[in-house]
């Protein structure tokens, strides 16, 4: 089922309630101030198949982490502010959305069944690009408006992008404004 409400959680104590909804399939959360406790609460949603998170702030540890989710196919985020991005036992992962997050080369290994990542205006690197051949699925990545370094260029360089021609599933990369 779908829970949906207009109304706004405003503190750790709802948040704290998410853990009851076990048959959640869809969760949607905007301008949420979020912690690790309530990281680990939306961990604890095992049906859950789609999360966004728009406009939100992680505040203790900055870490984005997300455990033992099997169901989870799809994460979509905006303005998500990180520091860590730490993502393990997400088997059937297929798209992973995190454009303006402004994380760079910190993405720990995520699910082997990604086909997409967006990482639209993030300070990813050549090296972090180097570690999307550890991706054996991905056929999309989104690279736009990574003007992030000071003379406004991205702080990966053509070389980089072109190191992924090898990459033997990847057929398109979203480079535009850049």
């Amino acid at each position: 089922g779908v829970f949906n409400s207009s109304r706004q959680l405003t503190s750790e104590f709802e948040l704290d309630l998410l853990p009851s909804f076990q048959k959640l399939r869809i969760l949607s959360l905007s301008g949420c101030f979020l912690n690790s406790n309530s990281m680990s609460n939306i961990s604890q949603l095992k049906h859950l198949v789609q999360l966004r998170m728009e406009s939100c702030e992680i505040i203790d540890d900055g870490s984005l982490t997300l455990h033992n989710m099997e169901s989870l196919k799809e994460f979509y985020s905006n303005y998500l502010t990180l520091k860590k991005v730490d993502l393990k036992n997400l088997p059937r992962l297929k798209i992973l959305d995190l454009k303006n997050a402004r994380i760079g080369d910190e993405l720990s290994p995520v699910s082997g069944s990604l086909t997409s990542l967006g990482i639209a205006n993030s300070n990813i690197t050549d090296e972090g690009l180097k570690k999307l051949h550890d991706l054996p699925k991905l056929e999309f990545v989104d690279l736009r408006f990574t003007r992030s370094s000071p003379t406004g260029n991205p702080n990966y360089t053509w070389e980089g992008v072109t190191q992924l021609k090898s990459h033997p599933t990847l057929e398109n990369v979203g480079i535009s404004s850049t």
